[in-house]
């Protein structure tokens, strides 16, 4: 089986195996559809909000993220999510490039909520489907 590096990357980081005869054991969970996210660095400096778009197909995640519809890869087991996706273009006069990771959990209301980590800054962040 052949993977892609950033998807084996998103599936270690969330421990989620990449043996195929794991796949399809869900317990229900399915994250399509829009998502607001609410993002607060651990500083308390940098706060954002933007919004998530996510297609499910078994475990794995595809979508875009934010205002530029950066593309996102991830994955789901039982009510563990991880995506990432690559932040690049242009925003306020400066270059944009960076390797942005999410995880966190899916909790009994269906909300989201985990840790955003990418090489300026991490922090907390919660998501509601739209």
């Amino acid at each position: 089986m052949r993977v892609s590096l950033i998807t084996a990357g998103v599936c270690l980081l969330a421990g989620i195996s990449l043996n195929p005869a794991m796949h399809g054991q869900l317990s229900g969970v399915d994250l399509t559809g829009t998502w607001q996210i609410d993002y607060h660095d651990d500083n308390g400096v940098s706060t954002s909000t933007p919004k998530l778009v996510l297609k499910q197909e078994a475990d794995k995640l595809t979508g875009y993220f934010g205002k530029f519809n950066w593309p996102v890869i991830g994955a789901v087991d039982h009510n563990t999510v991880v995506f990432t996706f690559l932040a690049f273009g242009h925003e306020g006069g400066r270059e944009i490039s960076d390797t942005v990771f999410y995880w966190g959990t899916v909790d009994a209301s269906g909300a989201l909520h985990g840790r955003m980590k990418n090489p300026k800054e991490a922090g907390n962040w919660t998501a509601a489907r739209q």
